[in-house]
């Protein structure tokens, strides 16, 4: 999935953050994302890290399908349970031709309560399953087969947003504040506008989660904290949001202006890089 477009490294780098006992659904809308002004640059950089054979398995899908996931595929969907393997959604992609065609090199397998699904050439744990004629759902396969019933139909996308996010914090969340946290919802236009609603357990909850921003936006903006790289990018951060709560319900909104949203995707795409050359 090297070749899908670059917010989706946003998602993948929060995922593995939050994987350990935190359930997740992101929406994307690549689409929306598309037209953000570093759009380009960022697309650029990514096709300049494609290895050989994403870029072959790039090449075989514009000749055999007329696809490029870069400018055909319109949402992505994915869903990481609090324990257990994520399952991505697919929307644009030729999903029912793609199917036919790993139906040649293999046979299918029933999941989904009556649905089949495909090996991926490359990842025979995992199954690709066409919904319709554009929505792939990838996912794997032993998983997918305990499931008795199709996913339900995505609801309309909203065409001024760019990423929704909804998570669910287990018991034992990897951030200690996500201890105080029953749910947290963030939605990004794409653009630089962020809103972060936060359901917490209780009012003392949100109020301590209240406490602690306030103190890190002034540990951000002490001496101490200027020395601090990671401090200091969050203090940037803090500085262009506001935080209101209404008993245990709490919400932080903000535009994130060009240059500190740039510096966020040139940090995201180096740390790809380093992996990508181990």
């Amino acid at each position: 999935m090297r070749h899908l477009p670059a917010h989706l490294l946003t998602l993948a780098l929060l995922a593995l953050t939050l994987h350990a006992d935190a359930a997740l659904v992101a929406d994307i809308n690549l689409d929306r994302l598309r037209q953000a002004p570093e759009a380009g640059d960022v697309q650029a950089r990514l096709d300049a890290m494609i290895p050989p054979q994403a870029q072959e398995r790039l090449a075989a899908l514009a000749e055999h399908f007329d696809c490029d996931p870069r400018r055909d595929l319109h949402r992505v969907v994915v869903s990481l349970p609090d324990q257990g393997a994520p399952t991505i959604r697919l929307i644009g992609l030729p999903a029912e031709a793609i199917a036919a065609a790993l139906a040649m090199r293999s046979a299918g397998q029933p999941v989904l309560g009556g649905l089949t699904g495909y090996p991926l050439p490359n990842r025979p744990n995992a199954l690709l399953v066409a919904l319709g004629p554009h929505d792939a759902l990838i996912g794997r396969a032993d998983l997918l087969a305990k499931e008795t019933s199709r996913p339900a139909t995505l609801p309309p996308l909203d065409p001024q947003v760019g990423v929704h996010v909804r998570i669910v914090p287990g018991h034992h969340p990897l951030h200690d504040a996500l201890t105080l946290v029953k749910d947290l919802e963030l939605v990004s236009d794409g653009m630089g506008g962020l809103r972060m609603s936060v359901t917490a357990h209780s009012e003392a909850d949100a109020q301590e989660l209240s406490k602690r921003y306030d103190a890190l936006r002034d540990l951000s903006s002490s001496a101490a904290g200027q020395v601090l790289p990671g401090i200091q990018r969050m203090g940037r951060l803090l500085a262009v949001t506001t935080l209101q709560r209404d008993g245990e319900h709490l919400t932080l909104a903000g535009t994130i202006p060009t240059e500190l949203r740039s510096d966020g995707i040139d940090r995201i795409l180096d740390r790809l890089e380093g992996r990508m050359g181990r």
